[in-house]
């Protein structure tokens, strides 16, 4: 199982692309999949279009109230989230795709497939492609420009 650990806070539209790009893997290539969308207390927006998901994704809230615009500030945030949400965590590989990126077609399986065959990595991570892209094109088509 790999788990998909998104983490995310008020961008209902990039969310979408993110998991979008997730649940186009192909499963066959990657057997079982859990996503987590560890949520810093969204607004309501964001949590209708993550609830518009399912059960394809758990969404992990770090405990207490929502954080002071401070405490956002002090830059801190994103890891208490994403420890909070790895307790949850399932899968033997897990993988981190920050609501503002897309994972490319075949992503998950070529690194899985490449943690199985060198058992001794501890760390793979895949070429970056930065772009200005059209929104909900599924492969980011660069836009003109």
């Amino acid at each position: 199982m790999i788990t998909v650990v998104v983490s995310s806070y008020n961008r209902p539209r990039l969310i979408c692309d993110a998991l979008d790009s997730i649940f186009a893997q192909h499963e066959h290539d990657i057997g079982l999949l859990q996503v987590l969308v560890a949520d810093d207390h969204s607004d309501a927006e964001t949590l209708r279009v993550l609830a518009s998901y399912g059960d394809r994704i758990q969404v992990i809230q770090p405990p207490g109230d929502r954080p002071t615009m401070m405490e956002r500030q002090q830059g801190q945030r994103c890891a208490v989230v994403i420890n909070a949400a790895m307790l949850h965590v399932c899968g033997k590989f897990v993988a981190f795709l920050p609501d503002d990126d897309v994972l490319l077609p075949g992503s998950l399986a070529c690194r899985a497939r490449f943690l199985q065959e060198h058992p001794d990595a501890m760390v793979v991570y895949g070429r970056l492609e930065a772009c200005k892209c059209a929104r909900n094109h599924p492969l980011g088509i660069p836009m003109e420009g």
